[in-house]
């Protein structure tokens, strides 16, 4: 037996859907092709964790990315 979603959470959900996929297209973008603005995806005390290693602050997460090899990757996500 299923049941139907309320309207207003399916709105909430299409809202937070369609938010998620603007994020990872710009973070992409900004991790592959310019990586010297990814510190404008980060709050000034944000922290990076990648690949089991950390970088804390805009600034050192700056550096951090700009030190990675270039690279290529797939976001995989689930919606309901």
């Amino acid at each position: 037996m299923t049941t139907a979603i309320d309207p207003e959470l399916r709105t909430k959900i299409d809202a937070a859907y369609r938010m998620e996929e603007e994020f990872t297209k710009l973070y992409n973008e900004k991790g592959t092709k310019k990586r010297h603005q990814m510190t404008r995806l980060y709050m000034d005390n944000g922290l990076l964790v990648w690949n089991g290693n950390g970088a804390n602050g805009k600034d050192n997460i700056q550096k951090y990315f700009q030190e990675l090899p270039r690279f290529e990757y797939i976001m995989n996500t689930l919606t309901i």
